[in-house]
Formats: C-alpha cells, structure tokens, sequence
C-alpha cells in the first residue's frame, strides 16, 4: 500500500469519529489499518443530514458525493465538489415545494463550516439529523430521506384515505432505470 494512504487512513477515521460524533469506544482509530478500513467504516455511518441556510433543504455530504434534498426533490452529485461530476434528480411531480421539513433522530456530531475571512458568513453547531420527513408534499402523504453513507432510502408515507396515484416520479441524469419488486 502506498505510504500516503497508509498515513492518510488513520486521518480518514478520526474524521468519521468528529463527524459523526461516535464516541472512540464505539469505533477505534486503531481499528483502520488501511485505507480499505478507513472507507469500510465511513461506509457504516448513517448519513448525516444537514439543513442548509434557507432551512427548508437539508444536504449530505459523502465520500465521493452530495446530496441535497427538497421536499420535491433530491439532486445527488457525484465526485468531487469542485470538479463537473455525474449527477441524478429525482424529481416529485406536483408536489407541494414548501412542504415543511421536520427532521428526526439527531446525530451527535455538528458541523462547522469557517470558509473564508467573514465570520459573519460562517455557519457553526450546524446540527445533523439521521432523517428527514416533509410533510405534506401532497394531501396525506410525506416523503422521508434517510440512509447509510452506501445507500439513500426514501418512503412515501399515506394517511388513511390519501391517493396513492397522486405520487409521480421523474428522473433526470440517468441513462437508465429499472424497479425492483422487492418489498423489505
């Protein structure tokens, strides 16, 4: 293994430790010997959502990816920030776009984000939030996001009575889709 990844493991693992707030008794930083260590344990947090400044999207950022969610929409962006990467949308037709966003199950860690000189601009104690409901994106129905650094779930979630025909959904960014007809 190259010596720079060697180094860089255990730094790999003490941010997952800050940025998920997991104490070191859950998760040892010995434990990553490897970068392959480092990614599998990144791989096992849950995401961690976070509302952006309007306080009505929330964002997770990964690995290798970020994503942000409405209550019409989630975009996911892959690679790195800086860098023109591929990108999927899914889009909720019709929905109700100022749906209020009630986040649940908070993470201990919080984020900091001190970029640039103004402190004015900067954003500190930036909670995180396991999931991420939107109530009423339509008439009895919300949506929930939630999920592991591996994969992003969403449920539709009905009220009795609610039409379930009303959910429609679009995809943008993807060369082709298939359904699974696996209920869990």
């Amino acid at each position: 293994m190259p010596r720079a990844l060697r180094r860089a493991a255990p730094g790999l693992c003490l941010w997952a430790l800050v940025h998920s707030g997991v104490t070191p008794r859950a998760v040892s930083i010995q434990a990553a010997r490897s970068a392959t260590d480092a990614v599998a344990m990144l791989r096992g947090l849950p995401l961690a959502l976070e509302p952006e400044a309007d306080g009505r999207s929330y964002v997770a950022r990964g690995p290798g990816y970020v994503a942000r969610f409405g209550a019409a929409r989630a975009r996911f962006q892959l690679g790195s920030p800086t860098h023109d990467g591929a990108g999927l949308e899914l889009r909720i037709l019709g929905a109700n776009e100022t749906a209020e966003a009630v986040p649940s199950r908070p993470l201990p860690g919080r984020s900091h984000y001190l970029i640039g000189d103004d402190p004015a601009r900067w954003r500190r104690d930036v909670p995180q939030y396991e999931r991420v409901e939107y109530r009423g994106v339509f008439p009895g129905i919300d949506v929930a996001y939630y999920g592991s650094q591996r994969e992003l779930e969403y449920d539709f979630l009905l009220a009795p009575g609610a039409d379930p025909d009303r959910v429609r959904l679009s995809f943008a960014g993807a060369r082709a889709l298939r359904v699974e007809r696996r209920i869990s």
